[in-house]
């Protein structure tokens, strides 16, 4: 147990850091989770864009026999 106010003083100091350290780590993991997820959408958005494209070049080749 902690004997007088200045190692409980001391102790918390020392927890306040630690917690704001690893918030800092949370919050930056957080941002690179975004930056990836928004790169998968983009890729995600960029390839429904080909298939559709793709969809529209097929349906007249199918309308006209070939």
């Amino acid at each position: 147990m902690l004997g007088s106010d200045q190692e409980r003083m001391t102790k918390y100091e020392e927890d306040t850091e630690n917690r704001a350290i690893e918030l800092e780590v949370l919050k930056q993991r957080r941002c690179r989770i975004w930056d990836r997820f928004e790169e998968l959408v983009q890729a995600y958005e960029g390839l429904e864009r080909i298939w559709e494209q793709s969809q529209d070049v097929e349906a007249p080749m199918a309308d006209s026999g070939l």
